[in-house]
């Protein structure tokens, strides 16, 4: 986890796929050309862009067989 923004509900975590945006329970993949070193230099106003630009990915649904 890199780093929390305490006046907005956005944190910058460092996943397994490499690093995305988490806010109100939705997960934003960075765009590329900003990869891990980028996201460490990402301020509140370049995450705000992320999260109204991008689609969130969600819980995938599993069915039983």
């Amino acid at each position: 986890h890199l780093e929390i923004f305490d006046n907005e509900d956005i944190q910058i975590i460092n996943g397994k796929f490499g690093p995305y945006l988490k806010h109100n329970g939705g997960n934003y993949k960075i765009p590329k050309g900003k990869g891990a070193k980028a996201a460490e230099e990402l301020t509140l106003e370049d995450c705000k862009k992320i999260v109204e630009t991008v689609t969130p990915t969600g819980k995938r649904k599993t069915t039983k067989k």
